[in-house]
């Protein structure tokens, strides 16, 4: 008679999906952060913004390019071996970002990580397809997807924590002398006159309510009484003109002579005092050291506050003390990456076969569900099967439209929210997150609801419906832009756009894990290559669409039509239809 442990099916098929939930969890967090850095990644390296976006938009050139390749890969070798691989690694190209002193090596750590990264999803649908009973693919897809929003969702701030946690306060916020970047910033609000005047108009040396009184006047903001405040510990003996004019050509004893000055108004309690900093877009820490405490603040604590706020007045005149930080925090995360990949390797199996712990009920449950001939896991993979394929090329273009509307949340989205309706930074990151958290729960349900519909109407209109419908109510919603008044309203319209864009991107998950067999990774690898090209090239299409006139109903309506023409393109998707032609399966 069976034990028990044989008749129910053991839950190794759990843990396999909750491994490869947390790879695709890793592949979004090593892809962004570098974003979210780029800011102390510029100051400390001394490079500009358009060297900054070379080094951000080449990941996604290898990474689009890399997929066919890397699904390949992992269809030939299997999802143990290279899906470790891949995340070893681009967490070892992450990792080494930390130690990157140019340009040239970002440049090629990151191609690097689009590369490797190239290969997660491709794999990852591979493991699906073969650990995943087919009437919960779908859901899996889902979950696996989830993983990737959650990444992306959690590396600004968990990167911002890691990077205040290795620059603690008890580390010196005092400035050295390659510290500024600047200086003429410092002073661009005052009124153009000598420093002599100023100083006698206001009443300083050591006058700070003097200096107060006169911020009524010409001088009436924080950025102003600072500078103003900087003026006060600088010799008095030389005008501010024959001081600034000089500045580009400061040898390092000048420089070092100023930022003397400079940490002489860092080490003052009351610099502060009476000041309305609402003005300013304060980190968390500065905005804790400036609330009143019971305890007074310790010197290392006044240093720290008052250096935050003068990096917040003046962005572009002293280098952010978190900068420091960003080096150790790409470490982390590759050692992490590292220590998954390790574990990945360790417990998972190419099948369950294959596997110690998964009994002879659970293979039975994963196996007696497969709805493609056995034959096609033989046939080796031919490129002209691809482009032959009227499915896979449907199933290309939508998602080629689809990331080409999308990717208007992550790029254009803030920017309207400034451009049109003047919503101020912190409530416009409230906004820009918000369809982001949306769109997770449509990654679990459009899972959820895929599966659903297979079994109700089978595999052909299982997967093409919900994509088709999906696709029409995200260009209703994008439509619904044009007429909308508040920054709030767009935001729910456009959280709807997110909805409904992940809602179906399960079933085309699914739809590559149904009709690949054996060459899912090629598959998805394909498909996914278009998506990626789609991404790539919004962002440049968009800004023409726009135009100098910012006409965002006219960006609108193209994002809407490109919606419409894929959902148009996802009626013609068949899961029935398996890549590999039916001669060879006859075969």
């Amino acid at each position: 008679m069976a034990s028990g442990s044989q008749v129910r099916p053991s839950r190794i098929r759990y843990v396999v999906l909750a491994l490869t939930t947390m790879v695709a969890v890793l592949l979004y967090l090593d892809r962004i952060c570098l974003s979210f850095a780029e800011r102390y990644v510029k100051e400390d390296l001394g490079i500009t913004d358009a060297q900054m976006a070379l080094v951000l938009s080449s990941f996604f050139w290898t990474y689009a390019l890399g997929q066919l390749p890397a699904g390949w890969l992992s269809d030939r070798y299997g999802a143990r071996l290279m899906l470790g691989l891949y995340l070893a690694a681009w967490s070892v190209c992450t990792g080494l970002l930390g130690f990157a002193y140019g340009l040239v090596i970002l440049v090629v750590l990151r191609l690097g990580c689009g590369l490797f990264e190239a290969g997660a999803y491709p794999a990852a649908a591979g493991v699906i397809g073969k650990w995943m009973p087919f009437h919960r693919r779908g859901l899996a897809s889902g979950i696996v997807s989830v993983g990737g929003r959650l990444g992306g969702a959690a590396a600004p701030v968990l990167t911002a924590y890691l990077m205040v946690a290795f620059v603690p306060v008890s580390s010196s916020s005092l400035l050295e002398p390659e510290d500024l970047q600047n200086c003429l910033e410092l002073f661009s609000d005052l009124p153009n006159k000598r420093w002599s005047e100023e100083l006698t108009k206001i009443g300083i040396p050591g006058n700070p309510a003097a200096i107060r009184g006169a911020l009524s006047g010409p001088m009436s903001n924080i950025k102003s009484y600072l500078a103003v405040r900087v003026l006060d510990h600088l010799p008095k003996d030389n005008a501010l003109g024959q001081i600034l004019g000089a500045f580009p050509n400061w040898s390092n004893a000048d420089l070092a002579s100023f930022a003397r000055d400079l940490n002489k108004i860092l080490s003052e309690a009351d610099l502060l005092d009476g000041i309305d900093l609402s003005q300013l877009d304060l980190p968390d820490e500065a905005l804790r050291l400036t609330q009143p405490s019971r305890q007074p603040l310790s010197q290392k604590e006044i240093e720290r506050r008052n250096r935050l706020v003068l990096e917040a007045a003046f962005p572009g005149a002293i280098r952010k003390v978190y900068g420091a930080g960003w080096r150790p925090v790409m470490m982390v995360y590759g050692l992490a990456g590292l220590v998954v990949a390790c574990i990945f390797w360790w417990f998972f199996r190419d099948s369950p076969r294959q596997h110690p712990e998964c009994n002879v009920a659970e293979i039975a449950l994963i196996e007696g569900e497969q709805q493609l001939d056995p034959k096609a896991f033989k046939a080796p993979l031919q490129f002209t099967w691809l482009l032959k394929s009227w499915g896979l090329w449907c199933s290309s273009m939508v998602q080629l439209l689809t990331n080409f509307g999308w990717v208007f949340l992550i790029t254009w989205f803030p920017r309207y929210l400034k451009d049109a309706h003047d919503v101020p930074l912190v409530e416009r990151g409230w906004m820009v997150s918000m369809p982001i958290f949306v769109g997770m729960g449509g990654m679990f349900w459009g899972g959820w609801l895929t599966d659903y519909m297979v079994g109700q109407m089978g595999p052909r209109w299982g997967r093409s419906a919900p994509l088709a419908l999906s696709r029409f109510v995200v260009a209703a919603a994008f439509a619904a832009c044009i007429f909308l008044e508040t920054p709030w309203q767009a935001t729910v319209v456009l959280s709807m756009v997110a909805l409904g864009t992940d809602l179906g991107t399960p079933a085309i998950w699914a739809y590559s894990v149904d009709v690949g067999g054996k060459h899912v990774g090629s598959v998805l690898g394909w498909s996914n290559m278009f998506g990626n090209i789609g991404a790539a090239l919004s962002p440049i299409i968009l800004n023409m669409i726009i135009g100098p006139d910012m006409n965002y109903p006219r960006m609108f309506m193209v994002c809407a039509s490109a919606f419409v023409l894929a959902g148009m393109l996802a009626l013609f998707i068949d899961a029935t239809k398996p890549v590999v032609p039916a001669e060879r399966l006859a075969a």
